[in-house]
C-alpha cells in the first residue's frame, strides 16, 4: 500500500534537482546572451529616467483588475459570493506563489486567504486554475496574432497583408471554437489538479458566454501590461509611441506565456527575460543595451509592485470571517 508513496518520494529529489539544474542552465544562457548584446555596441548610451517606473508599476497592478472580475464570476458560478475586498486581497497576494517552482503555491495562497469567505479549497483551486489558463490562452492568441511583426519583420515588409490577415484568421478560429475550448480548459484544469482526487470539474463553472467575456477583458489586461512595458521603455529613453502598441502587447504576451509554460522556472525567470530581449532588440527604435536593461527592469518593477501590493493588502486589509462582514 505504501509503495507508490515511497516511489514518488524517491523520485521527488531527482525531479527537484533536474528542475533546478534546468533553471540554472537557462539563467546562465540568458545571462551570457544579455552580456553579448550589451557589449556588442560599446558606444550605445543608456539614460535611465526613474520617473517612468512608478507609472509602470501602477499600470501593472491595475492590469489585474479584470482577472479579479473573471475569477469572481467563476466563483459565483460554483455557488460562492466572496467579498470584493477579500477576493482582491487573495488574488494579489497569490502572485507571490508563482516564484516557487511549479507555481502551485499560487493556488495554495489564494485558497488559504479565501477560507474566511467559506470558500472551500476545491472551488478556489479549480476557479483559480481556470482563470489563469484562460488568461494565458488569451495571451497565446495575442502572441499568435502578433507573431509576424515580432519574429518576421522582413516578411511583413514584403507582404504587409499578413499583419492583419493572420490576426483575423486566429481570432475567427478562436471564436468558432469557444464551446470546444470551454470543455478543453475544464479537462486541462482537472488534469493539472489530478493529484487531488477530490477536485473534480464543475460543469456550472463556465459557459461559452463567460468565456467570451473573459476573452474581451483579458485583451484589456494584456493591453495594460503592454502599456507598462512601454513606460519602462520610456525610462531608458527608447523611442516608442502608441503606434508601437501592437508590438509591445505582443512582446509582453509572448514572453509571459512562454515563461508560464516553463514550470521549472519560478515566475518564468530567465525564460521571460530571454524572450523579451530577443523581441525588443529587433525593433528599429530599441537598442540592444536598452532591450537588455528593459528585460531586467520589467522583472524588478513588476516584482516590486507585487511585493508592495502583497504587504499592503495582507497587513493593511486583514480578512474577516464572512459572518462578521454582515454584522
Amino acid at each position: 500500500m505504501s509503495q507508490p508513496n515511497d516511489k514518488s518520494e524517491k523520485k521527488s529529489p531527482f525531479w527537484s534537482v533536474a528542475k533546478w539544474s534546468i533553471c540554472v542552465a537557462v539563467l546562465f544562457f540568458v545571462g551570457w546572451r544579455a552580456y553579448a548584446l550589451w557589449t556588442k555596441d560599446e558606444f550605445e548610451a543608456v539614460d535611465l529616467q526613474y520617473r517612468w517606473l512608478l507609472p509602470a508599476m501602477t499600470v501593472y497592478l491595475a492590469a489585474w483588475i479584470p482577472s479579479v472580475w473573471f475569477w469572481k464570476q467563476l466563483l459565483n458560478n460554483t455557488g460562492h459570493a466572496p467579498s470584493t475586498k477579500n477576493l482582491i486581497r487573495s488574488y494579489y497576494c497569490g502572485h507571490m506563489g508563482k516564484y516557487i517552482p511549479g507555481k502551485a503555491m499560487v493556488l495554495v495562497i489564494r485558497s488559504a486567504l479565501l477560507k474566511s469567505e467559506n470558500v472551500d479549497y476545491r472551488s478556489s483551486a479549480l476557479t483559480a486554475t481556470y482563470e489563469t489558463l484562460w488568461m494565458m490562452g488569451t495571451g497565446s492568441l495575442i502572441a499568435v496574432c502578433s507573431f509576424p511583426s515580432l519574429f518576421l519583420p522582413a516578411l511583413i515588409e514584403e507582404a504587409p497583408w499578413l499583419n492583419w490577415s493572420i490576426p483575423l484568421i486566429a481570432i475567427g478560429i478562436t471564436l468558432c471554437l469557444l464551446p470546444i475550448l470551454s470543455r478543453l480548459l475544464s479537462k486541462v484544469t482537472r488534469w493539472m489538479l489530478a493529484k487531488n482526487a477530490h477536485l473534480e470539474g464543475d460543469s456550472r463553472m463556465v459557459n461559452t458566454q463567460l468565456l467570451f467575456q473573459g476573452l474581451l477583458i483579458y485583451l484589456v489586461t494584456w493591453s495594460m501590461l503592454g502599456l507598462s512595458l512601454g513606460l519602462i521603455l520610456r525610462s531608458v529613453s527608447a523611442s516608442v509611441s502608441f503606434a508601437d502598441g501592437f508590438f509591445l502587447v505582443g512582446a509582453v504576451a509572448a514572453a509571459n506565456v512562454l515563461g508560464f509554460a516553463a514550470l521549472f522556472a519560478p515566475g518564468g525567470i530567465g525564460i521571460r527575460e530571454g524572450i523579451l530581449m530577443e523581441i525588443l532588440q529587433t525593433h528599429s527604435q530599441i537598442g540592444q543595451r536598452q532591450a537588455v536593461l528593459v528585460a531586467v527592469l520589467l522583472r524588478l518593477v513588476w516584482l516590486t509592485a507585487e511585493i508592495l501590493a502583497t504587504v499592503l493588502l495582507y497587513y493593511g486589509f486583514p480578512s474577516s470571517p464572512k459572518n462578521e462582514q454582515h454584522e
